[in-house]
């Protein structure tokens, strides 16, 4: 890990980037007036078809579940956000706890890491090195790059197999894009500034149809980020910038109307991620204590390519028992992680990973005597290397140890195969059914045993079924209105971070491996209106889900290199129960409200220093929270404004072990805020979007419950966004 020269590396390209856009706003100039669709035609896309809930096209009101989409005109509309983690702030019910930046987590109903499920156009991103409690991964995603967004709040293990327990995020890459008329390419050239981000994004974008059966789309994206500066007196957070190149390309094949071939390759790359809250460089506030490493910082690099083939036959040709679309993908994963520490005592670390995962999916849709049917087979092949080297000492040698952060050596494979049956049971009723059998193997060639302190050997396997039922009811003589309810089984199978961690858990605390553990498993109960009119709509949901024999971090009374030592076991169990209501109304023809409220309570079995089970509130439970929104325009102007306000509770029931973590949760608990926000974006020209912005109007210092640093504090947003 050279940091010097990858920081020098990743600025220069950033600055390149800027030298280029220059170039391509001066070369293009002369012809934005000419687009085939103006900026202004495509800013309001109503939220339409979702696929996450059902693994199919769906409209998303009809869906019996609670779903949110946000889509790439959305994203614009509230002047675009610094991240991809900042992009589900917006989404009402999540929680983003940020352990350093980017390394946000989302919260779906009080869960989150390896208990909430990232996907890739349909590609899973979670592997089995992630980790327990918020994790970065979902900062490693380039929403840039993105078409739509759609989180799908409730278990879905059913349809995505492990880990997909509070819910489901799915990113959807953009695809080709209509270049303007007269021309065969389509440009794209966006940057970003913000002022108490300190930060320069740059996005480069084109699109051609090389033939008629050929297209091609190519995106790059540059970003720097400098040390936030926080509300109030807080003022600048020292090491919390960092680099990221990333780059993504599409390459569409049409074989026939009714079929085609996608290849898809994503890039990230991000350089000194510090987790600054551990260091000698955080803060102390409302009472929080500051590390004492004197470095602790991240590189995560993540690669991905993929080719899928889908048919699809056309509408009126599916007599009963005959296939109706076709969808297979395979994939290859790369994720490599470096790690760097250096303790107060003088003691150097430097760790990492490399994951590299074969994926294989299909799907077939039928039609049947008893409605819909879609089937298919998930296989996933991970194979992990991970290396740990240590020092005493600033002049003394390193060694190399057994393991990394997880055990070296390692695969691990799911293979799984599903069934979904839709069926209309009724005029106005409709039956979401589905079963889910998974399979799970790991093997560990080398793995560090504490308690023997010699290397060791693993080998499990794992077989769970699952179910689930939901239920749609239209009402109302425009069927205007849904009623849904149903229930879900979830289910999460312990992974290699489970099995063979062997690095830092939570502040002063180090995490041993341990070989006897079992799936953990969820019940979640869900009961929902919702209603969209011309002018008018809202859900409300309503959720218990029961946990059992969760895994969690039990004391072991031991102490390693000064931290204390903590094991898992499946020894708990608890409930997770909560309300979201949400609403809009379009006021006037150039004015929509919005609001968004959720409550979230929950308890589990939790085990202190004595070794005594005890229920507790879940780990950083997220305080009720949510917004009201002010959108004004229409789609027929070339103006967009909003406000917005967004609120969070003070968040003072603490489990034991958030009451220790005082790096990162201050005493009794985390402070509500109230945040106001404002902008505007005009379009110049059929071309051009300009937008400018304030967050946190009034320079409010807050914290994000969990978070290991603040939020940003009053913060100017420009933008410009030209499609020549």
């Amino acid at each position: 890990m050279n940091i010097i020269k990858a920081k020098g590396l990743s600025r220069l390209s950033v600055f390149g980037l800027l030298l280029i856009c220059t170039f391509a706003l001066g070369a293009n100039a002369a012809g934005l007036d000419n687009s085939a669709q103006s900026i202004s035609d495509s800013l309001y896309v109503l939220p339409g078809v979702v696929v996450t809930a059902t693994r199919g096209a769906v409209s998303k009101f009809d869906v019996p579940q609670a779903v949110d989409q946000i889509t790439r005109e959305q994203m614009a509309d509230r002047v675009w956000p610094e991240s991809f983690v900042r992009l589900l702030e917006t989404v009402p019910g999540v929680m983003v706890q940020k352990t350093g930046r980017g390394q946000g987590s989302p919260y779906i109903r009080g869960l989150t890491g390896f208990r909430t499920l990232l996907l890739i156009d349909g590609i899973r991103l979670n592997n089995s090195v992630f980790r327990d409690g918020p994790n970065q991964y979902a900062a490693t995603i380039d929403y840039l790059g993105l078409s739509s967004v759609e989180v799908t709040r409730g278990p879905a293990s059913v349809l995505y197999g492990t880990d997909a327990a509070g819910g489901t995020v799915q990113a959807i890459a953009s695809g080709p894009i209509a270049p303007r008329a007269g021309s065969s390419w389509y440009s794209r050239v966006f940057y970003r500034f913000a002022s108490a981000e300190q930060s320069h994004i740059t996005r480069l974008e084109t699109s051609s149809d090389l033939t008629r059966k050929f297209n091609l789309t190519l995106g790059l994206s540059g970003k720097n980020f400098g040390d936030i500066r926080a509300g109030g007196s807080t003022g600048i957070q020292e090491r919390t910038g960092y680099d990221e190149i990333d780059y993504d390309g599409k390459l569409s094949l049409k074989l026939s109307d009714r079929s085609g071939i996608t290849f898809g390759l994503q890039s990230v790359s991000q350089e000194d991620v510090w987790r600054t809250h551990k260091t000698i460089y955080g803060i102390s506030w409302e009472g929080t204590e500051i590390g004492s490493d004197s470095l602790y910082l991240y590189d995560q690099r993540r690669l991905l390519g993929y080719l899928k083939y889908s048919r699809v036959h056309p509408e009126g040709m599916h007599p009963e028992g005959s296939l109706k679309e076709t969808n297979v993908a395979v994939s290859y994963h790369v994720q490599e992680e470096d790690n760097e520490r250096t303790r107060s005592s003088g003691k150097k670390y430097v760790q990492g990973f490399e994951v590299s995962t074969v994926g294989i999916q299909s799907q077939f849709t039928f039609a049947s005597p008893l409605g819909e049917i879609r089937t298919g087979v998930d296989f996933y092949h991970d194979g992990v290397q991970s290396y740990k080297r240590s020092s005493s000492g600033s002049s003394a040698p390193y060694v190399e140890e057994i393991q990394g952060p997880v055990a070296d050596d390692a695969a691990y494979i799911t293979g799984d195969i599903y069934l979904q049956c839709k069926s209309q049971v009724a005029d106005r009723v409709v039956l979401y059914s589905a079963l889910r059998e998974s399979n799970s193997w790991v093997d560990v060639d080398k793995f560090y045993d504490v308690n023997s302190g010699a290397v060791q050997k693993l080998e499990r396997r794992w077989r769970k079924l699952a179910g689930s039922a939901r239920l749609a009811l239209s009402i109302g003589s425009s069927r205007t209105t849904k009623l849904y309810g149903g229930v879900s089984q979830g289910f999460r199978v312990p992974n290699l971070s489970d099995l063979t961690r062997m690095d830092a858990a939570r502040s002063n605390e180090v995490e041993v491996p341990v070989r006897n553990l079992d799936p953990e498993e969820f019940i979640s109960f869900e009961l929902g209106i919702k209603r969209e009119s011309d002018r008018i709509g809202f859900e409300v949901a309503a959720f218990y889900s029961k946990l059992d024999e969760i895994i969690v971090r039990v004391p072991t009374g031991t102490q390693l290199d000064g931290e204390w030592v903590v094991t898992k076991k499946n020894s708990s169990d608890g409930y997770i129960t909560g309300l979201e209501v949400s609403a809009h109304a379009d006021v006037t023809d150039f004015l929509l409200v919005s609001t968004a409220v959720t409550i979230t309570e929950g308890k589990l079995d939790s085990y202190g220093a004595l070794n005594i089970p005890v229920r507790e509130p879940l780990d950083r439970l997220a305080p009720a929270s949510g917004l009201v929104e002010f959108l004004l325009g229409s789609s027929k102007s070339d103006w967009r404004g909003f406000a917005k306000l967004e609120f969070s509770d003070r968040q003072d029931k603490l489990s034991s072990r958030d009451a220790t973590d005082i790096q990162r949760i201050p005493p009794g608990g985390t402070p509500g805020y109230a945040v106001v926000s404002t902008g505007l974006s005009l379009v110049v020209n059929r071309g051009t979007r300009l937008s400018l912005a304030v967050e946190n109007l009034f320079d409010h210092d807050y914290r994000v419950h969990g978070s290991g640093y603040n939020e940003v504090g009053r913060n100017l947003v420009l933008s410009i966004d030209l499609r020549p």
